[in-house]
């Protein structure tokens, strides 16, 4: 919503430094950010409403949250500002933009500089990519790779995350992770990924070893507020759906941008996109962050920002 805004005056401004007078200034600035803010809004809605294929409640969520959210700020930022504007040139004729402007005609060669970004760029990507794969690869929370999530509430306040851990470990659970819920210092997520019996990675199993192990070691001082399981298929499914999403995604946004402004820059757009979400992924996984569903609903936001911006250098 603020970047909208800014494109907006930033349009009336130049309209201004061009010797426009203000009321035809005010009219040109919102009719020239008119379809970078359209385009702009139109590509992340797309990836919004491709999200939707998720049924898990929070990622839905967002990705509703996210549609309404745009939709708002295209009417708001094209009719609400430019109504209030409007109004307040009326009844007082002035219209201030303010005076701060830290960039005003630079001359600064982006495009020389891709001497030093493309090397740059792929010194990050090889070095993460190496290091991620000595490291054992992409770390899959249990949405993707299989298991169980729960949130408990623990009735002592002094039960730690490492005790919590530790019995997960001592009972055969692989993985275990502990996150805990800030608002209260009692709660916690315990996610733990799938054990295997003689049929392989087991649901049941890993479930009957969770509960042994909070009873084994709290006995009746804990409830679990809530409770969701990933089966290996389910998290499988979960796996291919999350690769459709962004590959969607970006096919919808090269067709779009393709006609918007021609095949070139849709090829330009992507590369930039896959440039952006693959350096994001792979420095996240050093920093020991799993993939899980909110993951990928936060990487369909970067996706936004970044065609966003591109959109922007195009127009």
């Amino acid at each position: 919503a603020v970047d909208a805004n800014v494109l907006i005056y930033e349009r009336i401004r130049e309209e201004l430094d061009a010797g426009r007078p203000l009321r035809q200034a005010i009219g040109l600035g919102f009719n020239r950010a008119f379809t970078v803010i359209l385009d702009s809004n139109l590509t992340t809605l797309m990836a919004a409403l491709i999200l939707l294929q998720f049924t898990q409640g929070s990622v839905k969520g967002f990705a509703l949250t996210m549609s309404f959210g745009l939709i708002a700020n295209l009417f708001t930022g094209l009719t609400v500002t430019y109504t209030l504007c409007a109004l307040w040139f009326g009844k007082f004729g002035q219209l201030s933009l303010g005076k701060l402007s830290v960039f005003r005609n630079p001359t600064i060669n982006f495009i020389g500089l891709r001497k030093f970004s493309w090397p740059l760029s792929v010194v990050i990507l090889a070095v993460t990519a190496v290091m991620v794969s000595i490291g054992g690869g992409l770390q899959y929370g249990v949405d993707f790779a299989g298991g169980v999530r729960a949130e408990v509430r623990f009735d002592n306040d002094e039960v730690k995350e490492e005790a919590i851990r530790a019995t997960m470990l001592e009972h055969g659970l692989e993985d275990p992770r502990v996150i805990p819920i800030i608002s209260e210092g009692n709660r916690y997520q315990v996610e733990t990924k799938l054990v295997e019996d003689e049929t392989g990675p087991s649901l049941p199993r890993t479930e009957q070893r969770f509960d042994e192990a909070l009873n084994s070691k709290f006995g009746d001082s804990f409830k679990v507020a809530g409770r969701a399981e990933f089966g290996a298929l389910t998290s499988g499914e979960f796996r291919e759906l999350a690769m459709w999403v962004v590959l969607l995604a970006s096919i919808a946004i090269l067709i779009y941008l393709s006609f918007r402004f021609e095949p070139f820059f849709g090829v330009a757009a992507i590369i930039a996109l896959v440039h952006d979400l693959t350096i994001v992924v792979l420095l996240a996984t050093l920093w020991k962050v799993q993939i899980t569903l909110e993951v990928v609903a936060a990487l369909m936001v970067l996706l936004g920002f970044s065609v966003n911006d591109t959109i922007v250098i195009f127009d």
